[in-house]
């Protein structure tokens, strides 16, 4: 409904659907699991949504800083800012939320605006809807400005034009249920919309410039960049603009002066394109005007409430202080992925930083001794895609699997709206913008019956090769032409009720002859896993083995000496206490005489291994499942 798109679904035996993902499309970027809280037939199931994306708008704190607010799609999650736990979440958008503000006049409501028009206030600590209007556009982005009295109060928003690579701005006084204008019609790629704290002017970010409109003298200007934007944020004293460029630079824009004023903007008729201006020199008012760390695009900045630092962040995971006055910097490094958006919370005794990241994660960082206090961990579900390993559920903890970051496995409680756990399936480089290092995926995954095994399928593409460099090396050295080659593993795993994760038993490398793996199921009753491979569609049936292995007198020794001093490592314990435990997988076996000294002690160990391969009419196949019995 609400004109999703299905990206994929769970379906039980019964063939009722548990849950499905869905996306709201590839322009919203966002991403939603629904779980049906009535199990059954789909007709008359109570659905309600869980999960999505909560890094695609800059959180916003509470008045108090002990809420924080997260808009995911057609919702707005709550969570504490003490302990990272969710508190609620504002449903009745029918489109993804764009913009959230804390009302100034009432701070125990939320307002809130959509991609269709309808903007909410909301008592968030009930999760009720007070009062919601309408406007007749299509909503980019939007932002609430507060004056000095209710009817002062205004709503900007940024809509669409018919016109392509164009958008109007717009403003809707008073905020609820007031008169929407046109302000002006500019040309670009909308970034970001800024409103001055003395709302003096309305700020504009675009791809290569900025709008800048006077609210007092009604009069617009652009100017235009040579370097492409990427973010921006006003400065809470000063009347500048501090821009992130592409190139990782920060540079200050003064460009809130009305050139009408000093008589040196040009004539614009009616129904022409606004003034184009050239960007301001920001060194002949800052003397340090640019700050340049970041290696690639600056993807957020703010200032601190005084105006006396700045904070900035990208695509390197780094958190930088600056200090305006002495350009001086300070960093918070390996924060694990690149900043997406970033606010700072009032000030306080619980100031806070909310850092948003890429792989779905909010962090909260104190600003004085810049640790991560907490952290909100959402569904890593690729932005518009299809989980690679489908929709599965672990019969042990009843959580929904899927990959999450390349090469890990994400555990995720769809019912309490919570991250569990990562399991770590396969290693994988540090990602990087420039090297395009490959990254090795999980896709495929199945768990038995009782959930106390799993198989995991993981694939690496070739290296791309540069064809001519490799011939010249070839014919120089007279060598083969070197050629990448995939990489393939079957992993099977087993779970250890003590220490509740799972352990790996057996890894198979290239378990198919040529190609990839296209899937793996285990059988619903019994100890065997089926795979199928893509390319010469092999049929392998995989499945558990005793495996003895013999253990000499000196090893026994050492043995029972550890275990006498009390350090014996967790293995030997498990070995020696197999014979109590009825689930472990090893044990030790003497095949001297009850008394006599023993030589040599048999191990036994679990393992797996394919029993047979088969084909049908040498057709490729796709995939594999069980019947019901």
């Amino acid at each position: 409904g609400g004109g999703r798109f299905l990206k994929a679904a769970l379906v039980k035996k019964d063939g009722s659907l548990l849950g499905a993902v869905c996306s709201c499309g590839a322009e919203e970027r966002h991403t939603n699991v629904g779980m049906a809280q009535q199990e059954g037939s789909m007709e008359g199931a109570s659905m309600r949504t869980a999960a999505g994306h909560l890094v695609v708008r800059a959180p916003v704190f509470a008045h108090d800083s002990l809420s924080l607010f997260c808009p995911s799609g057609h919702s707005v999650k709550r969570y504490s800012t003490k302990t990272g736990e969710f508190m609620g979440e504002l449903e009745g958008h029918s489109a993804s939320v764009v913009a959230v503000e804390v009302n100034k006049r009432n701070a125990l409501q939320l307002l809130s605006m959509s991609r269709d028009g309808c903007m909410m206030v909301w008592d968030y600590a009930d999760e009720i809807c007070l009062k919601s209007s309408r406007i007749p556009f299509e909503v980019l982005m939007a932002s609430f400005s507060f004056g000095s009295c209710a009817l002062d109060d205004c709503l900007f928003v940024v809509t669409p034009h018919s016109k392509p690579n164009h958008f109007v701005l717009r403003k809707t006084t008073p905020i609820i249920d007031g008169t929407t204008v046109g302000v002006f019609l500019a040309k670009g790629e909308p970034v970001s919309l800024h409103v001055s704290r003395e709302h003096e002017v309305v700020v504009v970010l675009c791809r290569d410039g900025v709008v800048v409109h006077h609210l007092a003298s009604g009069h617009s200007y652009r100017y235009e960049s040579a370097v492409p934007l990427s973010c921006a944020a006003l400065h809470p004293v000063e009347p500048c603009l501090a821009v992130g460029e592409n190139s990782g630079c920060i540079r200050f824009w003064y460009c809130f002066s009305d050139p009408v004023s000093s008589g040196n903007a040009p004539k614009r008729k009616s129904n022409k394109p606004l003034p184009v201006m050239a960007p301001p020199n920001s060194h002949q008012v800052r003397k340090a005007g640019n700050y340049h760390w970041h290696k690639d695009a600056a993807q957020c900045v703010c200032f601190s409430e005084d105006g006396v630092y700045m904070y900035s962040g990208g695509t390197e995971g780094v958190l930088v202080t600056w200090q305006l006055d002495t350009s001086a910097q300070s960093f918070h490094p390996r924060l694990g992925s690149s900043i997406l958006n970033m606010s700072l919370a009032p000030p306080g005794p619980l100031q806070k930083f909310a850092l948003a990241f890429s792989n779905n994660v909010v962090k909260l960082v104190s600003p004085t001794d810049r640790s991560v206090k907490v952290a909100v961990q959402g569904i890593q579900l690729p932005l518009g895609e299809a989980p690679r390993t489908g929709m599965v559920m672990d019969p042990q903890s009843k959580a929904l699997v899927l990959e999450g970051a390349p090469g890990f496995l994400q555990f995720y409680n769809v019912r309490a709206d919570r991250h569990m756990s990562f399991l770590s399936v396969v290693h994988n480089p540090l990602p990087s913008v420039s090297d395009g290092a490959r990254m090795a995926h999980v896709e495929h995954v199945s768990f038995s019956g009782d959930g106390r095994w799993a198989v995991t399928a993981d694939y690496r593409a070739a290296p791309v090769l540069d064809a001519s460099a490799e011939k010249y090396r070839a014919r120089k050295h007279k060598l083969k032409v070197a050629r990448g080659v995939d990489e393939s593993n079957l992993r099977f795993w087993r779970f250890d009720p003590a220490q509740q994760r799972h352990e790996l038993n057996t890894l198979v490398q290239r378990p198919c002859e040529r190609g990839r793996i296209a899937g793996v199921a285990f059988h619903p009753s019994k100890e065997c896993v089926v795979t199928v491979a893509e390319e010469d569609g092999e049929i392998r049936v995989w499945s558990r083995v005793t495996q003895l292995h013999m253990r000499s007198v000196k090893d026994r020794a050492h043995l029972e000496e550890a275990r006498t001093n009390g350090s014996a490592s967790e293995s030997a314990r498990e070995s020696s206490e197999s014979d109590e435990s009825s689930g472990s997988d090893e044990s030790d076996e003497s095949d001297e005489e009850a008394g006599a000294q023993p030589m040599h002690t048999l191990k036994r160990h679990v393992t797996w291994q394919c029993d047979c391969v088969g084909k049908f009419h040498n057709k490729r196949a796709s995939a594999v499942s069980f019947s019901a019995d």
